[in-house]
């Protein structure tokens, strides 16, 4: 397991100062909620991953102690019901899309595509 996330995924577009509330897609473990979060503190941090996942990501989100960090969202891409509501003003996926098959790539990017306001950032991390 890496001792940090990703390299800074966010390159020169990190949430803008005026962004509330971020939705993470595909969270699994939780590790880059716990290490990202405390790093913007403004934004309330959403984990999600599917239906079965969520303990690995609660466990990681209290050794963060991190009160901008949220229970983790049930959220089957593929599945229009499981979309939260919102409102998010970013999105955040990390290897993600890579080991999905490609209709659940697409859904996930049209679930997003409802779920944000244009322009909206949409973070996407995937191994080099």
């Amino acid at each position: 397991m890496r001792a940090e996330p990703a390299a800074d995924p966010w390159g020169t577009q990190a949430p803008p100062e005026g962004a509330a509330s971020l939705l993470e897609i595909g969270s699994g473990t939780g590790q880059h909620a716990a290490y990202f979060a405390p790093e913007l503190p403004h934004l309330a941090w959403h984990t999600s991953d599917l239906p079965d996942l969520p303990q690995s990501i609660r466990l990681w989100i209290e050794e963060a102690d991190c009160a901008n960090l949220r229970e983790p969202i049930a959220l089957d891409v593929t599945r229009s019901e499981q979309w939260p509501i919102g409102p998010f003003d970013a999105v955040f996926s990390a290897n993600t899309a890579h080991i999905l098959p490609p209709d659940a790539v697409e859904a996930m990017f049209l679930g997003v595509g409802r779920l944000l306001p244009l322009p909206a950032l949409r973070p996407l991390h995937v191994p080099r």
